[in-house]
């Protein structure tokens, strides 16, 4: 209710503004009687411990979304920690966690407005990386979608292209490196594997990827061939399956925009909103 909401404000911009005591330029190595190494560590055994393990946590996953934006070194190993969860071989964490991961990683991908290119790229490029040896071992035996059986590959695809939604015109620009969608993310086989990840995963992130995909060509093309990419949207509008609904937890976007007036001075500076491209856009559940 509103005045929960509003005791929730209070107590986590008092603890926003404890951490721009600690990470702020104008911090030195301790802040506020606490070391910003300590502080890093503290709050992000606290997000792993607590945040990550939630299912639809509401607002406390700023804190750790805040205090990466004071330093590339600290964005740099929040994403690596996350990619580490979801990706690594012979992880011991369940599927669950995997997902939160995956679904972290999006979304931090997506509006971090302080994150490196080169970070993005090479978050996007594991993503990338575990996607095509997950299809390499799967998808020759696979003769439709099964959202059940290949969660944790269906929240990695929809990760991977919820970040592009925010992203594409960026990386679809850069001439220094003009084949990283066409050659690295290789998203044509992605999309078009008999997975079928576009059936699956959250409709308005496969609308927003289509629709920025038309408008960033770039200068190898566009990351999937429009065509074929509609010719596909076409076909599953007809191809029912089974057991969507278990998915529904990575149907989440942790760093949707923060509604809560007081924390919300502090994201706001460092967040990217999402940006209409024209007027059949979705806003991806953000204005």
């Amino acid at each position: 209710n509103m005045q929960q909401a509003e005791k929730l404000d209070a107590m986590l911009s008092i603890t926003l503004d404890f951490l721009r005591v600690v990470f702020g330029p104008a911090a030195g190595e301790s802040a506020g009687g606490v070391s910003r190494e300590r502080a890093l560590e503290a709050l992000s055994q606290s997000f792993e411990r607590r945040v990550l393990t939630t299912f639809r946590s509401k607002y406390t996953q700023f804190l750790v979304f805040y205090a990466c934006s004071f330093s590339s070194q600290y964005d740099r190993l929040f994403l690596q920690r996350l990619v580490e969860i979801a990706f690594a071989k012979g992880s011991s964490d369940s599927d669950a966690g995997r997902i939160g991961a995956c679904c972290y990683v999006g979304s931090y991908l997506a509006r971090a407005r302080t994150l490196r290119t080169s970070t993005a790229k090479t978050a996007m490029r594991l993503i990338a990386t575990w996607i095509h040896e997950y299809l390499d071992a799967h998808d020759a035996a696979v003769t439709h979608p099964d959202p059940k059986l290949h969660d944790v590959f269906y929240t990695a695809v929809q990760a991977l292209l919820y970040a592009l939604c925010f992203r594409l015109h960026t990386l679809a620009s850069d001439h220094r490196d003009p084949t990283f969608l066409s050659a690295v993310l290789r998203l044509d086989r992605v999309v078009h594997s008999n997975l079928n990840p576009l059936k699956v995963i959250d409709p308005d992130v496969v609308k927003q990827f289509f629709l920025a995909n038309l408008r960033h060509p770039g200068p190898a093309g566009p990351a999937a061939e429009p065509g074929n990419l509609k010719a596909l949207l076409r076909r599953n509008a007809t191809l029912i399956v089974a057991s969507t609904d278990v998915l529904e937890e990575s149907f989440f976007f942790p760093f949707d925009p923060c509604t809560l007036p007081l924390s919300a001075r502090f994201i706001d500076p460092v967040y990217q909103t999402w940006v209409h491209g024209d007027a059949s856009d979705l806003a991806l559940g953000a204005p």
